[in-house]
């Protein structure tokens, strides 16, 4: 990982909600999927909600689709909002744009095992 990669900002939200930027890419973590979105598929991030903690993502298409996390910090959020309107492409007002919500890719979340001894595993006593 790149010192580039390690300083991007990851935003934590409620019931273990995330989101980072990674290669070209917002991930959000919601849910139990994790949905990718190219940042060719976001029209903008906007800072909004009560004491200004909401992070609203709008992917671009016909019908616009919107993607929100709220988190405690609202330094965090602006940061995060101006981190993705960095990421974004320049494009002409007349160059079309793609349907956002045709990039968007999920997954399922693995859960992670709780630390415990499998069975059959031996634990050493020094006696």
């Amino acid at each position: 990982m790149t010192s580039a990669e390690m300083s991007l900002p990851i935003l934590h939200g409620r019931r273990r909600t995330s989101v980072r930027l990674r290669d070209g890419a917002m991930l959000l973590e919601t849910d139990g999927v994790r949905r990718r979105m190219p940042v060719t598929a976001i029209e903008r991030a906007d800072v909004r909600g009560a004491k200004v903690r909401r992070l609203t993502v709008v992917l671009k298409g016909g019908e616009p689709v919107a993607h929100h996390l709220t988190c405690r910090s609202a330094p965090g959020v602006h940061e995060f909002a101006q981190a993705v309107r960095r990421a974004l492409p320049v494009r002409d007002a007349d160059q079309p744009r793609p349907n956002g919500t045709e990039l968007v890719t999920e997954e399922p979340l693995e859960r992670a095992a709780p630390n415990r001894l499998r069975s059959g595993s031996t634990r050493h006593r020094r006696g």
